[in-house]
């Protein structure tokens, strides 16, 4: 949209909001750069702003960060977790338990943990657990959530901490059970402050 717009000067005819989820959780308030409005707001008031924020809360600290894996398909690295296009992937190239794993660069305090999946056509029961390591954690892995359910293509699970936590550089999501081969779209850390 950026390129098209600003670089290209393309003025669309119409401009559509879509949204992922059929019912979107954050769209109030408008004021919160992290809802859905203030996104649609943001549009029309600094569309050069528009994009993917690196720092400061609500960014997502694991964007274009290291990441290594248990294993991968050469042609799906673990970068791919992180790289902000939902339409590159993460493979294992083989089923669980497999992972991968963002270091963060430095400590931070997070306050959600977002996995965007890739599971093919399979639906069915998955494991997945997220854990964080870090000054935080006493510079030890520890068990941040585990998400237990049925989950198909392109699901997204999102893990709102009940209080952000301090000092977390190393997340690995795992997928414990699966149906399908072990992948990940995205993996995203988002920021507390």
């Amino acid at each position: 949209m950026k390129r098209y717009e600003l670089v290209a000067g393309g003025r669309p005819d119409h401009v559509l909001f879509q949204s992922w989820h059929d019912h979107p959780d954050h769209t109030l308030p408008e004021s919160d750069p992290n809802t859905y409005t203030a996104f649609i707001n943001q549009y029309f008031d600094d569309k050069a702003g528009m994009g993917f924020r690196r720092e400061g809360p609500g960014a997502n600290v694991a964007f274009g960060k290291t990441a290594r894996a248990s294993r991968s398909l050469p042609n799906q690295p673990p970068a791919n977790a992180v790289d902000g296009n939902p339409g590159t992937v993460w493979g294992a190239g083989d089923f669980p338990p497999n992972w991968v794993e963002v270091d963060l660069g430095q400590p931070y305090t997070i306050a959600e943990v977002r996995l965007r999946l890739d599971q093919g056509d399979l639906v069915g029961r998955t494991i997945h657990r997220v854990y964080v390591k870090g000054p935080g954690t006493g510079g030890k892995f520890v068990v941040l959530h585990t998400f237990d359910g049925e989950t198909a293509n392109l699901d997204q699970l999102v893990y709102t901490l009940p209080e952000p936590l301090e000092g977390i550089q190393l997340v690995r999501a795992e997928i414990a059970l699966s149906p399908s081969w072990v992948a990940f779209r995205e993996v995203e850390v988002i920021a507390a402050k």
